[in-house]
């Protein structure tokens, strides 16, 4: 993830989350980090295991969810290399 672009750097308030589906339904987060990074300009890899056996259905799914100013650029998140 990189926390900066061609907008406004995010604030400490702001975050940028990931959350997986279980097979019962239930979005629950695995991995969350806040704005204001030191890096700004920099991508941060992060490498998430699935482990647990309540995600191993067939219709597992993960989303990207952020948090921040909705209107203008403002807050900007990017994600690359999803595997």
């Amino acid at each position: 993830w990189q926390s900066v672009s061609l907008g406004e750097t995010p604030e400490n308030t702001d975050s940028l989350i990931l959350e997986f589906k279980d097979t019962t339904g239930v979005w629950s987060r695995v991995y969350k980090v806040n704005g204001n990074t030191a890096l700004v300009d920099s991508f941060y890899f992060v490498g998430i295991c699935v482990k647990d056996s309540i995600y191993f259905g067939k219709h597992f799914q993960f989303r990207f969810r952020n948090y921040g100013r909705l209107s203008g650029r403002f807050d900007v998140w990017n994600v690359d290399h999803i595997y």
